[in-house]
């Protein structure tokens, strides 16, 4: 392979799994650079609407370039971009819904009760979906995540409840459930939510999955915290960003764990001041000659906030394009970019929405993986008119909002 043109090796890269990326990376420099500009060219936008009796998700989708070459006067949701039709998904308010994804499936919140349930998962370019058995509590949190297993064909989502939601009236940290939900090659283990113990960790927002495992970062302690999903067991990451050593933590400050370009990454965004991104990933100056090399945090961003923006507002990073661009929604109404080169922050997006008022993104290869065919009782909704086939120089890999 050492002979063949750069823009096939590209090809060929693009088409390797999420979660083998880091491996290529270590082959050699060509590699890395190629693996790393596997981005985001197609958007799969979940948006949040509100009526006067519930709140609920749309699907939309459209190519990132097109969307970035539209004036903000000219762009218009409804008309740029292609709805998709699903099952109706209920959220809570502006909350985050989506958990993550895996080879094409996306995982999300049910809100049922006082908790938000981790039970909805489809694949929203053949239209299949399934609701998986709700928790019978009816007060509490729920920290939940969804892995993918190459190796064995195996996914599984996972769920910690909190009763007491971390902190009991004493000040004392609440234990969490720990359950996990297999389904896929799974030799008929799966198909049923079982207990794997108690967590002392107090986990937050959603786990991100890295090369095989799950990462949280611990509310109590500052700790970056992976569930290994082969072996079902939770470690403390030996290392974290300089950032998370401070003893006393800003209030205005708020950290959220993320992965772009294939590596683990904190985002530590200083709210009116500016957005860091913290990078893991092996040092490939330091690796020749060494056949242990060693993971290690490294700042691969350092961005502005908007010079008239407001100060509690939120950018939340998503993706990083193949120019090197990272790109964030701001405010939950705005799409933005960071152009690394040129280092300026621009709006893409920033149109009045009007009842839609919650967004969010996540990287997602399209593919047409079947829900049934991993022994899940699925079904299936009306699939959208005029379905996207993936081309050459239109790349699968997609983003999804809400």
């Amino acid at each position: 392979m050492e002979n063949l043109p750069n823009d096939v090796l590209s090809k060929i890269l693009f088409l390797v799994p999420c979660d083998s990326v880091l491996n290529c990376k270590l082959v050699c420099k060509t590699w890395k650079t190629l693996a790393s500009q596997r981005q985001v060219r197609s958007i799969l936008f979940t948006l949040g609407t509100e009526s006067e009796m519930d709140c609920m998700n749309e699907l939309y989708y459209g190519y990132y370039d097109e969307i970035k070459g539209t004036t903000k006067e000219k762009f218009n949701y409804r008309k740029s971009l292609t709805k998709i039709n699903h099952p109706p998904m209920n959220r809570q308010n502006h909350e985050d819904s989506i958990v993550g994804c895996c080879n094409g499936l996306v995982c999300f919140i049910v809100p049922h009760h006082n908790v938000k349930d981790p039970v909805y998962i489809c694949n929203p370019i053949t239209g299949e979906y399934v609701n998986l058995p709700e928790l019978n509590a009816k007060v509490g949190l729920i920290v939940g995540g969804f892995g993918y297993l190459r190796s064995t064909n195996v996914y599984k989502v996972i769920r910690v409840h909190y009763p007491q939601r971390f902190r009991f009236s004493d000040g004392h940290f609440s234990m969490g459930s720990v359950e996990i939900y297999t389904f896929g090659d799974c030799g008929g283990g799966g198909g049923y939510w079982r207990s794997i113990g108690e967590t002392t960790y107090s986990l937050t927002f959603q786990g991100t999955l890295v090369n095989g495992s799950l990462y949280w970062l611990d509310n109590k302690d500052w700790k970056i915290v992976s569930f290994n999903l082969s072996d079902e067991e939770f470690r403390l990451l030996p290392t974290v960003p300089p950032c998370l050593l401070q003893d006393d933590p800003d209030k205005n400050t708020t950290y959220r764990i993320k992965v772009l370009q294939g590596n683990l990454c904190l985002v530590h965004l200083q709210l009116g001041e500016h957005v860091n991104i913290w990078s893991y990933k092996y040092d490939l100056a330091k690796q020749e000659g060494n056949d242990n090399p060693s993971l290690g945090w490294s700042l691969e961003f350092s961005i502005p906030y908007f010079s008239n923006s407001t100060k509690d507002h939120y950018f939340e990073p998503f993706a990083v394009t193949k120019h090197n661009e990272v790109l964030f929604w701001y405010g939950s109404t705005s799409l933005c970019c960071y152009d690394s080169n040129t280092k300026k922050l621009s709006q893409i997006v920033n149109e009045d929405f009007a009842l839609i008022n919650s967004f969010c993104a996540i990287p997602h290869i399209s593919t047409r993986v079947s829900l049934k065919a991993l022994g899940v009782n699925s079904k299936k909704h009306g699939y959208y008119a005029g379905q996207h086939e993936t081309t050459d120089d239109k790349q699968p890999e997609i983003v999804v909002l809400h």
